[in-house]
């Protein structure tokens, strides 16, 4: 449908009854917005996986959770006139809470299913109870949508990926739906399994793949992520009035996205970066302030895009001169040899990975080393594990083209006593990542080293005079 427009609103747009009400002002102000992805109240899907887990373990849900939940749908209804609605919403939660009939074992493939099923209830209500009904009061003739049976998904609770539709299902639904219907409100975060019945919830801000799904499957014109800001150059609770970032590359925000930065879910980049359909990262209180998400992008007066940071790697080292150790050969032995979240470097002396811990228990570390160690025949002491470390990573479309940015970034690190235990570049050249050992869980080094490097590059570039004054030296001794 031409000018179609796909517009998922995040949890902040729907925290207070004033906060929904200009919200769906924002979906009104544009006739081409026919599809509305909201999420949840923000904070609310925390609250139900802990209500779920309750249930599971104690046999009910505690009050105090039971009436946080309650007391926001209370907040909302009352402010939104809309109270019929919380009773239903009250009625049902009650209903899927009681459903529960398995072991007290929050491993248990029935508790597993189970948690999703409640998980995803504040995307259901707020689609279901508040978005649609007020919009059909406001005049727009909206209907909900729920994704069960329409958008299939990997069966992996709580982590589900979505996968490709041969057979078009959304897109048909959603075609039907907009000749009787002016908006679909199509429920975020979750959808089914291939069986087109059991619920699975993506990972946590799911909501974004739902609507970039939606938007690459109906052939959009725009995707529109609606949150409380747009994309900055850092991570504003690490460098206070971090820079806006006007345009940026779809490249660039899988790379930013993926390490951390407060950008929508990188799992949400791909769909449109595959078909085209550029991403406008929106700042619900202030409309005018944007970023463009786009295939192509001018390179400006910086020399980076932007620079971020992750905590919770794990590295481990491996020291062995055998030729059978190699990094894949490794990988494969722990199994991860399909990741593309991992970082290895290799020497004549050893080789290391750095790997996400966040998903990691000590006993399956345990476990997989001790593979390893009879695999490649190794003492105990040939392997080195380090916990606790954050990647700092340097992204920009244009570093290739610029000079001396591994040396001004190291050098700004340098400077705030920090070290880096890992270096790493892919081939594009887009990302240059540091490892950083930090002393707790806390990413208090990395941080550290964020506020540094952005310093170096969109403050004073203190490095980079340093060496353009010292390769004047260099040229003028050369000429003599």
């Amino acid at each position: 449908m031409a000018g179609l427009k796909v517009v998922k609103e995040g949890g902040w747009c729907f925290l207070t009854p004033e906060n929904t009400k200009k919200s769906l002002d924002f979906v009104l102000q544009d006739s081409g917005r026919r599809v509305l992805v909201p999420s949840g109240p923000k904070g609310l899907t925390d609250r139900y996986i802990g209500s779920a887990e309750e249930r599971i373990l104690l046999g009910s849900a505690t009050r105090g959770t039971y009436d946080t939940i309650m007391d926001k749908w209370q907040e909302l209804c009352s402010g939104l006139d809309l109270m019929e609605n919380c009773k239903e919403i009250e009625s049902r939660y009650r209903e899927i809470l009681n459903s529960y009939d398995g072991p007290r074992n929050l491993d248990d493939i029935r508790a597993k299913r189970f948690i999703d099923d409640v998980a995803r209830l504040g995307e259901t209500f707020e689609a279901e109870s508040i978005v649609a009904p007020l919009l059909n009061r406001l005049g727009a003739n909206a209907v909900s949508l729920s994704p069960v049976g329409l958008i299939t998904g990997t069966d992996n609770p709580g982590d589900a990926s979505i996968l490709p539709d041969q057979k078009k299902k959304l897109r048909r639904r959603i075609n039907e739906l907009l000749e009787t219907y002016h908006i679909v409100v199509l429920h975020g975060y979750y959808c089914s399994t291939r069986d087109g019945q059991t619920i699975v919830t993506l990972h946590r801000g799911g909501s974004d793949t739902t609507g970039s799904h939606a938007a690459a499957e109906l052939g959009a014109a725009l995707y529109e992520n609606c949150s409380d800001g747009p994309i900055r150059r850092a991570d504003p609770r690490v460098v206070k009035d971090a820079m806006q970032l006007e345009k940026i590359t779809y490249e660039e925000a899988l790379g930013l996205s993926h390490m951390g930065a407060n950008i929508l879910q990188h799992e949400a980049i791909k769909p449109c970066w595959d078909n085209g359909i550029p991403i406008s990262v929106i700042d619900i209180f202030n409309p005018d302030r944007k970023t463009e998400i786009l295939k192509y992008r001018e390179p400006d007066k910086f020399d980076i895009t932007g620079v971020t940071h992750r905590k919770g790697y794990v590295d481990i080292t491996v020291r062995n001169l055998s030729s059978r150790l190699t990094s894949y050969n490794l990988l494969r032995q722990l199994g991860i040899h399909t990741r593309r979240d991992v970082y290895p470097s290799t020497s004549l002396l050893d080789v290391s990975i750095v790997i996400p811990g966040e998903k990691l228990t000590d006993r399956m570390i345990h476990d997989k080393l001790k593979h390893v160690i009879r695999h490649f025949r190794l003492h105990d002491n040939d392997i080195e594990v380090r916990y606790n470390i954050s990647l700092i990573s340097v992204i920009g479309k244009y570093m290739r083209d610029r000079e001396a940015i591994n040396a001004r970034a190291a050098s700004a690190l340098a400077s705030h006593g920090l070290s880096t235990s890992n270096i790493f570049q892919g081939g594009s050249e887009v990302g240059i990542h540091y490892g950083i050992q930090e002393a707790t869980k806390d990413p208090i080094k990395a941080q550290s080293g964020v506020r540094a490097i952005y310093n170096e590059f969109f403050v004073d570039n203190f490095f980079g005079k340093v060496i353009e004054e010292r390769k004047r030296e260099l040229q003028k001794q050369n000429s003599i």
